[in-house]
């Protein structure tokens, strides 16, 4: 069951850098969308010594000194090549979930901050929307050409990776100092009746 409870995009109302539109907050990352793209903060847990109590309790408590020493991050940006500038990301449909953030002086307190479910780049490519949605475990994404569109305008490049391959199952993987991830092998289709008619890609 936990691995069917969507994911969670987080507006921005001051508490993210101000290029940042939406935001999904993880164990191990953080992913900002922004009008130029993603952009992943993966962090890498180091084994404290267990026979060091007070390094155990700074990794536990950030707020503790010394926090920072036992966490490994990097930083990767997926770019929208050739896409149109300043394209925001909007939301495309509502979370059950209101975040709320009390940090700072009370002025600075951010509460009530309706989450989205689902969130669309309207028209980034000509005639193309790119939408992000998913699970707590998966995010998914679709490209939404429509009819006399060039598929052919989509393209993401990685900056920050050490290597981006293609598995033997046909997957993308992106390769960091702090681990890997993957995107699925694409797939293709169009509504023709009703129904999912499948096309090559």
């Amino acid at each position: 069951d936990y691995g069917r409870i969507p994911l969670i995009f987080i507006p921005n109302h001051g508490q993210f850098d101000q290029r940042v539109a939406y935001a999904i907050q993880g164990s191990d990352k953080l992913i900002y969308f922004t009008s130029e793209g993603l952009t992943f903060l993966l962090t890498e847990r180091v084994q404290a010594s267990p026979a060091n109590e007070k390094r155990v309790l700074r990794e536990i408590d950030p707020g503790k000194s010394g926090w920072q020493a036992h966490h490994k991050r990097w930083v990767v940006k997926l770019d929208f090549v050739g896409a149109r500038k300043n394209v925001r990301p909007e939301s495309l449909g509502q979370a059950e979930t209101i975040i709320s953030y009390f940090k700072g002086r009370p002025e600075e307190w951010k509460a009530g901050l309706q989450a989205s479910s689902k969130i669309i780049y309207r028209d980034l490519w000509p005639g193309i929307d790119l939408i992000y949605y998913g699970t707590v475990n998966r995010m998914k994404y679709d490209f939404i050409v429509r009819p006399g569109a060039d598929p052919m305008q989509i393209k993401l490049s990685y900056r920050g990776a050490e290597r981006v391959t293609v598995t033997q199952e046909g997957r993308l993987e992106v390769s960091t100092p702090v681990g890997a991830f993957q995107d699925e092998t694409p797939v293709a289709w169009q509504e023709q009746d009703g129904k999912r008619a499948v096309v090559s890609v």
